[in-house]
């Protein structure tokens, strides 16, 4: 090897040594580096579930301990069909003693219109069709009466966040 390297012109030692230094940084990225930065990704991501998971948790703790019912979750069906998750979610409405208006679905989205409710009941259900329902919140409105009630919407979006 020393006699192959040894008949070699300086130009070529020149570069093969940037072409063994290129192969030695390519090397350590694939086998080190990316592997280290995808482990530290996907470390971030399950903590940032866990602590959502841990506040879900907590608010449903805090409600027990005030004495709050807390509905089961309606299955959700097989198929993502946007009218028949409208239709759960505003069973799931009525059954916390709301008033419903189900706009028409479209294929990706639906929507659900709630009349005389208060923030919190309206957020309880909210994360009761998103973890009942595997759907997420693209937008929802709030907007106060006169008597203190609230009228909300809330537009849903098929599939979970990532």
């Amino acid at each position: 090897m020393n006699a192959w390297w040894n008949t070699r012109s300086p130009r070529e030692k020149a570069l093969l040594g940037i072409a063994g230094l290129l192969l030695a940084v390519a090397a350590i990225w694939q086998l080190v580096l990316q592997p280290a930065i995808h482990t530290l990704d996907r470390a971030k991501l399950n903590h940032e579930k866990g602590t959502q998971t841990l506040a879900r948790l907590d608010r449903i703790e805090a409600l027990i301990q005030q004495g709050q019912t807390l509905h089961p979750a309606i299955a959700a069906p097989a198929t993502q069909d946007a009218a028949a998750l409208q239709t759960q979610a505003a069973q799931m409405a009525r059954q916390a003693g709301l008033s419903v208006e189900t706009p028409p679905a479209s294929q990706s989205s639906f929507q659900v219109k709630l009349t005389g409710t208060t923030s919190p009941v309206f957020f309880q259900w909210v994360e009761q069709v998103e973890t009942g329902l595997g759907v997420t919140v693209s937008a929802a409105t709030l907007k106060q009466n006169a008597d203190g009630s609230m009228d909300a919407s809330a537009e849903f979006s098929l599939g979970k966040r990532p």
